[in-house]
């Protein structure tokens, strides 16, 4: 777990305060009607409280996804082949992850087991992690589109920001997307 240094009593209120409202928010005894619906509400928390969940694995049973890995997206180690210099990673190897299994004769999906436990600061800016900057299928086609256009990437960035002003792309991200 993230260890800060406790100084006063109002740091560890809020320590305390931060705990508290990742374990309440954890859905580990809800029952979902679909591994979307399940994937979407946890991430929906995940943001609202500083970090991104992503795939870790998944496994079939009975021919079907039945078994799903979540974890956080600072988890696992940075696997580098560099041998020249040092490759920089976001990687922690945060322990968080949470297992979602499907309950079979109902085709429901439900917590079952994990961890919620971090190795690094949770986030107030979530436009630092690329998982919530990917475009939409829709958002790719108008950047697409725009680029054909010969619409310079600052214009395009600009009119997907008057779309959807909660989103978190940067500039940057417009940038990547014309290079490929």
């Amino acid at each position: 777990m993230f260890i800060k240094t406790i100084r006063t009593l109002e740091d560890m209120v809020v320590m305390v305060d931060m705990v508290d409202m990742v374990v309440k928010h954890l859905p580990f005894w809800t029952v979902f009607n679909s591994l979307d619906e399940l994937k979407k509400r946890i991430q929906e928390i995940a943001n609202a409280d500083g970090f991104v969940i992503v795939t870790r694995r998944s496994k079939k049973i009975g021919g079907r996804t039945g078994r799903v890995w979540l974890e956080c997206d600072r988890g696992g180690e940075h696997q580098s082949t560099a041998t020249l210099r040092k490759a920089g990673s976001k990687k922690t190897g945060c322990p968080f992850y949470l297992l979602a299994v499907r309950n079979h004769p109902y085709e429901t999906w439900e917590i079952k087991d994990g961890t919620i436990e971090h190795n690094h600061e949770l986030c107030e800016d979530l436009s630092a992690h690329a998982f919530v900057r990917r475009f939409t299928p829709s958002e790719m086609k108008l950047i697409e589109q725009l680029t054909a256009q010969n619409m310079e990437p600052r214009k395009i960035f600009q009119t997907i920001r008057k779309q959807d002003p909660d989103r978190f792309h940067v500039q940057k991200d417009v940038q990547n997307v014309k290079m490929c």
